[in-house]
């Protein structure tokens, strides 16, 4: 039940952050938002992602608060990328408080890697395996295929 409150909060929360926010078409929009300061919410949907999620319910977001532009090495070729991550404290059904931590890598080529994992509140440490995934910048309004990007705040 749990689950699904989660996924109903979710995407009305998500559907919000839709309805009254400017989509991004491609990664050198998104680095012009951040370079006059916008403030971003990420969508994901990790069942149009490489690995497809286990779970059939499987969105998530991320909101740029932090980040790093940089360059680095993605299959022996140097990208520019945007790097993000955040740690939340959630409280999951049987399993207790827990962070979940994601991180997010927005490539000029227009890929999104995403890591999360679940980390014990006392210690920091894993409670199991994180995921990886793979997906591509979603450029299609009224589509939930890959990662979408919206502006939700402006900035300067």
């Amino acid at each position: 039940m749990f689950k699904y409150i989660s996924a109903f909060l979710l995407l009305t929360v998500s559907a919000n952050v839709v309805a009254s926010s400017k989509m991004l078409a491609n990664y050198e929009d998104v680095v012009k938002a951040i370079s006059h300061g916008e403030r971003l919410q990420a969508v994901a949907n990790f069942n149009t992602c490489l690995p497809a999620a286990d779970d059939p319910i499987q969105l998530g977001t991320i909101t740029f608060e932090h980040f790093l532009v940089y360059s680095a090495e993605k299959n022996g070729k140097k990208m520019d990328v945007i790097g993000t991550s955040n740690t939340i404290l959630l409280h999951k059904n049987n399993e207790g408080y827990q962070f979940e931590y994601v991180k997010a890598r927005i490539f000029s080529d227009n890929s999104v890697e995403i890591f999360q994992q679940y980390l014990n509140p006392k210690n920091y440490s894993p409670f199991k395996k994180g995921s990886s995934f793979t997906c591509r910048l979603n450029n299609k309004k009224d589509s939930l295929d890959g990662v979408a990007f919206y502006v939700i705040s402006s900035g300067m």
